[in-house]
């Protein structure tokens, strides 16, 4: 009796370790449903449900924990939120399974640094960048901004360092893209805090905010990847032209 017993039990312990090995296979994610799964959520995000987009990308991170993709396509949606600190931790995750997971990767990087106030990681990220693309908007204007935000900390310090810099950079920007609103903000915003601090009238330069805003509209990325931001920030300025 004892016996069969042995044998019933050693029976039960196979039966259960083979069904638990099946239901742990069954639930393993196929590349269909992560392709299905990844298009919605693109779609969402694409379409301004950043936080829609958000949640299908967190929930696929339980079975997805070490897919570079998606941990980049986390941080695009962080960044999109204005949290900077997470875009940043996500696109570090991004990048440490796979430096090339984006192309856009480096600038992204520097992006969230530059928000995120960290502003030599900003500068290490950006450099990258630059060594990809040649007369890059995006990557002069993100320049433009880590060295304004520089001169803004410490103007004594780097205003004689960087704002012959800023002006040239926005002014090349402009050279080769005459028609994004988001340089004609940028480079009317320096101009405008250039103004200020010599005394002058920042008036002249209102007729650039309101062409951004008039341009904002139709205004189309070169992708899907590429920065798209500025328009409320806009309005704003525009306002205090007006007071």
């Amino acid at each position: 009796m004892n016996r069969i017993n042995q044998l019933l039990v050693v029976l039960l312990v196979f039966t259960t370790t083979l069904t638990f090995a099946q239901e742990k296979k069954s639930k393993k994610p196929n590349k269909v449903a992560y392709k299905m799964k990844m298009s919605e959520a693109r779609h969402l995000y694409l379409n301004g449900n950043i936080r829609g987009g958000l949640l299908i990308y967190r929930e696929m991170l339980k079975d997805f924990t070490n897919d570079a993709t998606v941990n980049y396509r986390i941080g695009e949606c962080y960044l999109e939120l204005k949290d900077w600190q997470l875009a940043v931790e996500y696109f570090q995750n991004a990048k440490g399974l796979n430096p090339k997971v984006a192309p856009e990767l480096n600038y992204k990087l520097g992006e969230a640094y530059h928000r995120n106030n960290q502003l030599d990681k900003a500068q290490e990220y950006l450099n990258s960048a630059v060594g990809l693309t040649k007369d890059n908007v995006d990557v002069l204007v993100l320049q433009a901004q880590i060295y304004t935000n520089w001169v803004a900390f410490d103007g004594m310090t780097y205003g004689m360092k960087y704002s012959a810099k800023i002006t040239d950079l926005y002014n090349t920007a402009y050279r080769l893209a005459p028609d994004n609103p988001m340089v004609l903000l940028s480079r009317a915003e320096w101009n405008m805090g250039s103004a200020r601090y010599f005394g002058q009238d920042t008036k002249p330069f209102c007729k650039d905010i309101e062409k951004a805003i008039e341009l904002f509209p139709n205004f189309k990325p070169e992708s899907a990847f590429h920065p798209n931001w500025g328009k409320e920030r806009a309005e704003e300025v525009l306002k205090s032209c007006n007071n």
